[in-house]
């Protein structure tokens, strides 16, 4: 399938309510960072110089920034963005003004980082007056954190759903996806193509009926191109997921790979004891879904009917072909990605506990992990680390060198050793709901 989308170039000022650049409110509250780390010992503050070493920046649900040293998980900073002078504006009023938290859901929707800039590019929700109002209006943040500054700031006014970012590297084009709500009440699929200094838009991508296949809602093929899995790949084309799209100066142009097509018959044995079959016509097909895109190529994860086993196939949307498909320990989303530029791939196994009427079945993480090769399916080492046995704990990220991850629960977030060296023993991180879906990490060395 391909569709291509027309180019609009703004004309009079941007579509969206933008606010002016502005400096003083968020420069003001990442300045103030000392009564936000983590003890009031001699740690560094996020208004000196970074220390050379590998890093990585974890952003929780409750508007907090930690900087993290990968050589023993210690916290170099913390920001409490909610405590600080300039956040109450988008705050709900029953929040205290000294509270340390947003004592409930305040992630950011979005976050990207621009490594060579070292530039964060985020979306937080203005939240509603009340708990039972819906959000629909949306900040757009660029800015530093060390030294603190804020380069940009945009509104974002009367949203469908939460707006989504993903910043193009070798071009430094950031893309704003939005569903915006038009006078006729009908949704309106755009896609932004922005200045990531200035957030200012030079180009506007709206999707046109005619072309939009009747088998894919515009709202939901925006939405999905747009994932925070999204990447560019050795072509420099964008992929995610089942598409590979490409921005030119004439439009978009987006193509969608049909998975099941590419499998080979002995790929289609190896996960035939998957199949479910339809109720209404009685034939077999695979329920599956692509949970990872890295390095040109999507993992996805089929599972079964009744529930009970797992199994992978890896697509190369370069070369349209499934490079492997077999059966791994029944696993979900969160707990199975890509890593090492799409050539390796990392499971966290789970025992599962029985369902009951009055409780659903759970998967409660075993502490082990494994690492598959990609191209043969083959188990290429095993990790054992009964530490790490914490309910709810998810895979949050990989480092680009494959050698180590960072997992995280509500509760606490941790460092694993991917290359098979136990890391010296570090207290976990205890950010509030650090771990939890929603949580972004970046892995950013200096």
């Amino acid at each position: 399938m391909t569709l291509t989308l027309s180019l609009r170039r703004p004309q009079g000022g941007l579509r969206r309510p933008c606010r002016a650049p502005s400096r003083s409110p968020f420069l003001l509250a990442l300045a103030i960072v000392s009564g936000a780390l983590l003890s009031a010992s001699a740690t560094p503050t996020a208004s000196q110089q970074p220390r050379p070493g590998r890093h990585a920046y974890v952003f929780g649900l409750q508007g907090e920034f930690a900087k993290l040293d990968l050589d023993d998980l210690s916290v170099l900073a913390r920001w409490a963005l909610p405590q600080l002078e300039g956040f109450s504006e988008v705050l709900p009023p029953w929040i205290p003004p000294d509270s340390r938290r947003a004592q409930g859901v305040w992630g950011m929707s979005s976050l990207v980082y621009d490594a060579p800039a070292r530039l964060f590019i985020g979306i937080v929700p203005e939240l509603p007056r009340s708990q039972e109002d819906e959000v629909t209006d949306y900040r757009l943040l660029a800015f530093r954190l060390e030294p603190a500054e804020l380069l940009a700031e945009r509104s974002l006014v009367g949203l469908r759903t939460p707006p989504r970012l993903f910043l193009e590297p070798g071009e430094r084009r950031l893309l704003l996806s939005y569903t915006a709500s038009e006078p006729s009440s009908q949704p309106l699929p755009m896609i932004e193509v922005l200045d990531p200094d200035s957030l200012r838009a030079t180009a506007t991508l709206k999707e046109e009926a005619q072309s939009a296949p009747s088998s894919a809602p515009a709202d939901q093929l925006f939405r999905a191109i747009l994932s925070p899995q999204a990447h560019v790949d050795r072509d420099g084309e964008i992929v995610d997921g089942l598409y590979r799209w490409l921005l030119k100066d004439h439009g978009l142009t987006l193509q969608r790979q049909n998975p099941i097509a590419a499998l080979t018959a002995e790929q289609r044995q190896a996960l035939a004891g998957l199949e479910t079959r339809d109720p209404a016509s009685g034939k077999p097909w695979l329920k599956y879904g692509a949970v990872d895109s890295l390095g040109g190529r999507t993992l996805l994860l089929v599972g079964s009917d009744p529930p009970g086993k797992s199994a992978v196939f890896v697509l190369d949307l370069e070369s349209g072909r499934v490079l492997s498909a077999f059966s791994v320990p029944r696993t979900s989303k969160g707990r199975i990605r890509l890593m090492s530029n799409g050539s390796r791939l990392l499971l966290q196994e789970v025992e599962w506990k029985d369902a009951s009427p009055s409780q659903p079945e759970q998967g409660v993480p075993s502490g082990r992990y494994r690492i598959y090769d990609v191209e043969t399916g083959k188990v290429l080492k095993t990790l054992d680390r009964p530490e790490f046995a914490v309910p709810g704990m998810r895979i949050l990220c990989t480092s680009p060198s494959g050698d180590l991850a960072l997992v995280g629960s509500a509760a606490e977030i941790r460092l694993l050793a991917l290359g098979g060296v136990i890391l010296p023993q570090a207290p976990p991180l205890r950010l509030p709901n650090g771990g939890s879906e929603g949580t972004f990490c970046v892995f950013a060395d200096e």
